[in-house]
């Protein structure tokens, strides 16, 4: 997993800390940390990246319907938003199962709904089920799942030479629009493009009043972003007070030199923080609602 905000977008982010001597390959190290703090406080399942992904052969109970239960109707994934459904396999046996077109499924960005013919006890008959099969049938589904987020007259910042920075990177793979002053840009002949850092690079020289602006959409929340960069300070600066000998002090008197050290003060450092936390709560899994 590549961190959700890379060494040199939070070098531009502003958050105040020194980072002259702080080599980008260590930088990287505290953004992957946070970025997996992140993850971890809004309970999201193993895997699961915002920037969203392909899930393959996820498997779910499908509940068998009989005269008292109705049997399962529709799959909630553990990968949010769902964007399409590749293959959905309602499994009996290692080697039968009942296939449902991807034609023939009802999605939305929760769950997926086969619309298949019902029976009395769902999409199979008493023959049709395997006396030898598993216990419970498993539906085993491919999707792919995420955001796809739009920004429209993005203005660009310089980035050093004939680099300009967007504030968003990993961009989708949709078209983008660059201009220069208001006019429309041709890629390749005016530009270039790095889709994952979130840059433009001019092919021919520019003024400084110049005004680069774009439209293009990417994969990653700004709330996601910025939590990651509030979260990875917060560690920098942890580690600040570690290398300074000071862990675990809750307290310092200037009069008579009058130092408190707390047994909790360090582990209350590595929770996400009041600001970061607060960005997060849209993002927490909440169970299927």
């Amino acid at each position: 997993m590549n961190p959700y905000v890379s060494p040199a977008l939070y070098r531009t982010m502003g958050f105040g800390v020194d980072l002259t001597d702080l080599e980008d390959s260590d930088l990287n190290r505290q953004l992957l940390v946070a970025s997996m703090m992140i993850n971890r406080h809004c309970n999201q399942p193993t895997r699961h990246d915002f920037r969203g992904g392909t899930i393959t052969d996820e498997k779910h109970r499908w509940e068998v319907s009989n005269g008292y239960a109705p049997g399962t109707q529709r799959i909630w994934v553990d990968h949010q938003p769902l964007l399409a459904v590749s293959q959905f396999r309602i499994q009996v046996t290692g080697t039968q199962y009942l296939e449902v077109s991807t034609d023939r499924l009802h999605l939305t960005d929760k769950y997926i709904e086969p619309v298949i013919a019902a029976s009395s006890i769902g999409v199979w008959s008493y023959s049709a089920v395997p006396v030898a099969g598993y216990v419970i049938p498993e539906a085993r589904v491919n999707y792919t799942y995420g955001r796809v987020i739009e920004e429209v007259g993005e203005v660009l910042f310089p980035d050093g030479g004939l680099v300009f920075r967007a504030a968003n990177e990993w961009w989708t793979e949709d078209d983008v629009a660059v201009y220069l002053n208001g006019t429309l840009l041709t890629e390749t002949t005016d530009y270039t493009l790095d889709r994952d850092a979130g840059l433009v690079t001019l092919v021919a020289e520019f003024d400084l009043d110049d005004v680069v602006t774009a439209d293009y959409s990417h994969k990653l929340p700004w709330e996601i972003r910025d939590a990651t960069g509030l979260v990875a300070t917060q560690l920098l600066g942890n580690r600040a007070i570690v290398a300074a000998g000071m862990q675990g002090i809750s307290g310092i008197k200037i009069e008579e030199v009058e130092i408190r050290q707390s047994r909790d003060a360090q582990a209350a450092k590595t929770e996400i923080s009041g600001l970061a936390a607060e960005l997060l709560e849209p993002y927490r899994w909440r169970g299927f609602a």
